[in-house]
């Protein structure tokens, strides 16, 4: 059995916020609180199952999940912590998929900071943006056991390369621009490699960010590339719109 593991949330699975701004087209998109202060507090769910793969194949699918935190400034979002649940590995046997200390099932990032980019060449006005999300300390994006009757492999989702320790989500063009209570972000993959996979800096450079899963123990692997899949509904306290 290969066990998997990738996460992320983050949602992240997903995990946590659109909003704000107030940009030109050399700056930097931005969280715009429609009150004009911050934080503003959010909460997210899954809109569809969120799987988690490996570039070998290695898979882990949850039925659903939920995050919060917060959005404490133009950009950064902080606090976000996203829970998967329902989580078991794919393949000839399915193994239960658990964060130490979580209930059975459940899968669950370390705190995750976030904050907005731009993506494939989207810098303009009312176009698409990505969430970036990393670990707010040094660290795993989440870890993780894969067992059957207490075997099975443990699992890390991390880059030894700070740059890399994260994962992108993109928000739609149709939600950039406006002040709104609801934001969706979409984690994509390619056969285990995160789409996208890079993002934009303001003098156009590109800062490449992806995952990646390691297991120890039986059926374990090295380090291999992983990536998220889902979708995921933020709600927040308050409206806010992304520049």
């Amino acid at each position: 059995m290969k066990a998997i593991k990738c996460t992320g949330v983050a949602l992240i699975a997903t995990l946590t916020m659109g909003a704000v701004g107030v940009a030109t087209a050399a700056a930097e998109p931005e969280f715009k609180p429609e009150a004009g202060t911050f934080p503003i507090t959010f909460s997210s769910k899954a809109t569809k199952k969120t799987k988690l793969i490996t570039k070998s194949g290695n898979t882990v699918e949850c039925t659903s999940d939920e995050s919060s935190g917060e959005v404490s400034g133009a950009r950064l979002a902080k606090k976000v912590v996203v829970k998967f649940k329902g989580c078991k590995s794919t393949g000839f046997i399915s193994a239960t998929c658990t964060t130490s200390g979580a209930s059975s099932g459940e899968i669950r990032t370390s705190s995750l900071n976030a904050k907005p980019v731009f993506i494939n060449g989207k810098t303009g006005k009312n176009e698409e943006r990505g969430l970036d999300l990393t670990p707010e300390a040094t660290g795993p994006f989440a870890a993780f056991s894969c067992t059957i009757f207490g075997i099975g492999p443990t699992l890390t989702v991390e880059n030894k390369t700070a740059s890399e320790n994260s994962v992108i989500g993109v928000i739609p063009a149709a939600e950039v621009g406006k002040q709104e209570s609801k934001v969706t972000i979409t984690f994509s993959q390619s056969s285990g490699n995160q789409i996208p996979s890079e993002y934009e800096e303001p003098a156009a450079s590109k800062h490449l960010d992806f995952l990646e899963t390691e297991g120890t123990g039986t059926d374990g692997f090295t380090h291999e590339a992983s990536a998220e899949e889902g979708s995921e509904e933020l709600t927040f306290s308050g409206n806010i719109e992304l520049t």
